[in-house]
C-alpha cells in the first residue's frame, strides 16, 4: 500500500485551515466513490419482472392496463384543458367588464365636473 499524507497532516504543514475543509471534502469524495464500486440495494429495482419471464397472457394484460391508464390521463388532461380555458374566458369577461366600469366611473367623474363649473 502507498502511504499517503492525512488531510490533518496536509493543514499542518500547510498552515492553512481553510485548505483542511476543501481537502476533508474532496479526499471524503474520492473515498466514497472508491466503495461504492458496486451497485447496493437501494439501486437496484425491485419488484419489476423481466418480459421475458411474463406469459403472453400477462403481456397482453400489462400492455392492456397501460393502454387504459394512457387513456385515463389523457382523459384527464383534456378535462384540466377545458377547465383551464373556461376559466381563462371568465378572467377574460372579468377584465372587460372591469375596463367597462373604469370607462364609465371616468365618464361620471367627468359629468359631474362639468355640472359643477357654471356655464359660459
Amino acid at each position: 500500500m502507498i502511504p499517503h499524507h492525512t488531510t490533518a497532516d496536509t493543514a499542518i504543514n500547510c498552515g492553512h485551515s481553510d485548505l483542511s475543509i476543501t481537502l476533508t471534502q474532496d479526499t471524503s469524495k474520492t473515498m466514497a466513490r472508491s466503495s461504492s464500486a458496486e451497485p447496493t440495494q437501494a439501486t437496484k429495482r425491485k419488484g419489476t419482472r423481466s418480459v421475458s419471464t411474463s406469459t403472453p397472457s400477462q403481456r397482453a394484460r400489462e400492455r392492456a392496463n397501460y393502454r387504459e391508464a394512457q387513456r385515463a390521463n389523457l382523459a384527464r388532461t383534456k378535462e384540466k384543458i377545458e377547465r383551464l380555458e373556461r376559466e381563462l374566458e371568465e378572467l377574460k369577461t372579468i377584465q372587460e367588464l372591469i375596463r367597462r366600469n373604469k370607462a364609465l366611473e371616468d365618464e361620471i367623474s367627468r359629468l359631474r365636473e362639468t355640472m359643477s363649473f357654471p356655464a359660459g
